[in-house]
């Protein structure tokens, strides 16, 4: 596990999205944050960091369940066992800020 990973611009973007649209304080979006970095490094989620992730509102199990259509509890089992990868992580947090995403947001002219 290397600490010299870095969240992307392209990241911090999607993450910044999730945090307007949610009007997520300074310290809630540092939890964001902090939990999206920590599964990046990690290579995959622990149930912890996907709970920190739920606790600010955001749906993150429904998400990655579209994803993999598959049950929410499926999710929730897959946490459990830490085969929830950072690649669905980031896909995941992708497509709730893309068009028809839950934290869409156009941008208005």
């Amino acid at each position: 596990m290397s600490e010299n990973i870095n969240v992307t611009t392209a990241e911090r973007d999607i993450l910044g999205a999730v945090g307007e649209a949610m009007s997520l304080d300074q310290k809630s979006f540092d939890l964001l944050f902090y939990a999206y970095r920590s599964i990046k490094i990690q290579g995959n989620a622990f149930k912890i960091d996907l709970m920190q992730i739920i606790s600010l509102g955001i749906p993150i199990y429904n998400t990655l369940a579209e994803l993999k259509s598959v049950p929410v509890q499926e999710i929730a089992k897959a946490a459990n066992e830490r085969s929830v990868t950072y690649n669905e992580v980031k896909q995941a947090f992708a497509k709730m800020t893309s068009k028809d995403g839950v934290f869409y947001k156009p941008v208005k002219l």
